[in-house]
């Protein structure tokens, strides 16, 4: 990796320990929404952690692989801390099954933070964008099989500015559910800095 690509993974390392900190600052409810809300939370830092790790191994396509979990946990954390009933959560601790799927996930958490003042089309928007990109690298799909080869031979060609999209769809995710997490738990000045915190990367 070049040096400029190296410094980015550092301020998206820098980011992420912030908010760690910002979120070891509070208390927590201990309810059902809540422990299911932070179990998206901690599985999201640690994928974005372990993508870091892999990217400074030259690890990529496994690393690239965890940018769609981070994307899932983004997802499906909000969804079920903001949007989902009371029956829909122990419903899905109790059959491992998420009710509703991705598509309405957003939809459904867009309209929920419209009336809270946030941008009404930002989760519709972003999936739409990175979605089909994600799903192919976390599936091993053409674009994760075409990045195992330089030319004919099987040595894989992931290009700084990739690795840098993909830090940055991570991070983005795991600053975003911890954002919301923030949110919902009433904890409205740290989520404002966390929120700061997506564009100092």
């Amino acid at each position: 990796m070049q040096d400029a690509t190296v410094q980015r993974l550092d301020r998206t390392d820098v980011a992420i320990g912030r908010a760690k900190s910002i979120l070891s600052a509070h208390g927590y409810r201990t309810d059902e929404r809540t422990v299911m809300f932070i179990g998206f939370v901690s599985q999201a830092i640690e994928d974005h952690e372990s993508m870091s790790l892999l990217c400074r191994s030259d690890r990529f396509g496994s690393a690239f692989k965890l940018a769609r979990s981070t994307f899932d946990c983004l997802y499906r954390g909000v969804w079920l801390g903001s949007c989902a009933t009371d029956d829909q959560i122990k419903s899905y601790i109790a059959s491992d099954k998420f009710p509703v799927k991705m598509t309405q996930m957003a939809q459904d958490i867009d309209r929920h933070y419209s009336s809270a003042g946030s941008d009404e089309d930002f989760f519709v928007d972003f999936k739409t964008r990175v979605w089909s990109s994600l799903s192919s690298y976390e599936h091993t799909g053409m674009l994760q099989i075409a990045r195992r080869f330089t030319g004919l031979t099987n040595d894989p060609a992931y290009t700084d500015v990739q690795v840098i999209e993909m830090s940055t769809t991570a991070t983005t995710c795991t600053l975003t559910l911890i954002e919301k997490f923030l949110y919902v738990q009433d904890h409205h000045d740290s989520c404002l800095e966390v929120r700061a915190l997506i564009s100092s990367y």
